[in-house]
């Protein structure tokens, strides 16, 4: 099974796009070549770019391949609790797509709360390599 993992602090915005480079690297070394990378980037743009805008402290992103053949991606942070209700805002609204956008191209995806801050997985549309 594999596995990647990597965390920096929401006030170094900068380094989410160091991060989803190496997402990227990770995901073209271990998925298919008819995997939906486009797709994949897309949600790991809106899930790290939401935790960036609305928390404050460490984000932590872990990317792994299951035994069953789907690759989990999930993204761990230390704000508010929210209520994952994706759906389109209204036009002319600037923002809220994020959620929704994540929720038309994944599946499996679930919102949890820890101790620490919200925990939220979705299965990427990628196949991982035999």
């Amino acid at each position: 099974m594999a596995e990647r993992n990597w965390q920096f602090e929401t006030s170094d915005a900068s380094q989410a796009l160091v991060e989803r480079h190496s997402y990227v690297q990770f995901l073209r070394a271990t998925c298919t070549t008819d995997s939906d990378y486009d797709a994949a980037i897309m949600v790991f743009s809106e899930l790290v770019g939401n935790v960036i805008r609305h928390a404050h402290g460490p984000v932590q992103i872990s990317v792994q391949h299951s035994d069953l053949g789907t690759v989990t991606l999930r993204v761990a942070d230390t704000g508010a609790p929210f209520a994952f209700a994706p759906s389109l805002p209204p036009i002319g609204d600037e923002g809220g797509r994020g959620l929704y956008i994540v929720s038309e191209l994944c599946s499996d995806i679930s919102v949890t709360r820890s101790e620490h801050g919200n925990i939220m997985r979705v299965r990427l549309p990628v196949n991982p390599k035999p």
